[in-house]
């Protein structure tokens, strides 16, 4: 059995926190031998794990991940650097790609050629004279980027009556390379002021969570103003960030009901060369649907049931001439 000694700062007086040179020698009946080669030995632990790798940017083959130093006290050994350890997306075993010994205010790295779409474990560990700590806590990123687009959102009904305006969107055609985790819809306090998303208010609040399949959401304005213009995005996100849409202007109010009265002749303008049309306006809020009428469309056809020819006009009042 090998012989051994324990130095301790009470007998031996080392202090903890320093390097030691160490050298030995046996003797026997005759004498000493010669010194060995000298030894270089710490008195202190290994290091505390360093914090837990975090994406810092990432793109479709690439992540950068950084650390943080491990906490320190009285006694411990200077850091030298420290250790990226990763898998290859498939088999959770993990090896060093980064070995920055010699490197201690490196805290940081790029690892490139990776594979898009595959989950990478990594760990860090942190290094100083008597060896490694052990693993920090483990975390797993892809190779994406964040959603590079999403289409607006585009209207599906709105009703004045119950305050509430329907919405739906697109799926993106690409993903940036990691699964598409969820959206969030916001909405302005009104047409001409923007988005803040500090608000809770103009957050809705059912698509907060992870959930990819849901396309299309009722908003519910009870707290709103009839009539009154909303502007609505959808915001994309993945593991990698976030992408929001153009915005989407609507009004709350339902679409207009049916002319309850059909067009009809005023006799102070029709003439040979001239027909005059009256439209009843609608008067109530049930039959505006809650907004103001922006138009009036009249359709006529050639007098022999031919096609429909459209005519538009604020005015209720529409005069036809000849030739038109």
């Amino acid at each position: 059995m090998a012989p051994t000694y324990g130095l301790t700062a009470a007998v031996d007086g080392v202090v903890a926190g320093k390097t030691y040179r160490l050298k030995s020698r046996s003797t026997n009946a005759v004498g000493a031998s010669e010194y060995s080669l000298e030894a270089f030995i710490a008195f202190g632990p290994v290091p505390g794990a360093p914090g837990q790798p975090q994406r810092v940017s990432s793109t479709r083959t690439s992540l950068t991940l950084s650390w943080t130093a491990p906490t320190s006290s009285a006694g411990d050994l200077p850091i030298l650097g420290y250790v990226l350890n990763m898998d290859d997306g498939l088999t959770k075993h993990l090896a060093p790609v980064y070995v920055g010994n010699g490197l201690p205010g490196i805290l940081q790295y790029t690892v490139g050629g990776l594979t898009t779409g595959l989950p990478y474990l990594l760990s860090a560990q942190a290094i100083d004279q008597n060896g490694y700590s052990s693993h920090s806590p483990m975390a797993s990123y892809y190779a994406c980027i964040a959603p590079p687009s999403i289409a607006r959102p585009v209207y599906v009904s709105s009703d004045w009556s119950t305050k509430a305006i329907t919405v739906q969107w697109e799926r993106p055609a690409d993903n940036g390379g990691c699964a598409i985790l969820g959206y969030r819809l916001y909405r302005t306090a009104g047409s001409s002021d923007q988005f803040d998303q500090t608000d809770p208010s103009t957050l809705v609040a059912a698509l907060v969570g992870a959930d990819p399949s849901v396309i299309q959401h009722t908003i519910d304005l009870t707290a709103g103003t009839v009539g009154l213009y909303y502007r609505f995005k959808i915001q994309l996100y993945n593991e990698a960030g976030q992408r929001d849409s153009n915005s989407l202007t609507l009004a709350l109010a339902s679409l207009p009901s049916k002319p309850p009265v059909k067009p009809y002749s005023d006799a102070t303008v029709t003439g040979p060369d001239a027909l005059g049309l009256q439209i009843d306006p609608l008067g109530t809020t049930a039959l505006t649907g809650g907004s103001s009428i922006l138009q009036y469309e009249l359709q006529y056809d050639d007098g022999l049931r031919g096609p429909y020819k459209s005519v538009y006009t604020l005015d209720p009042l529409i005069t036809v001439t000849q030739g038109v």
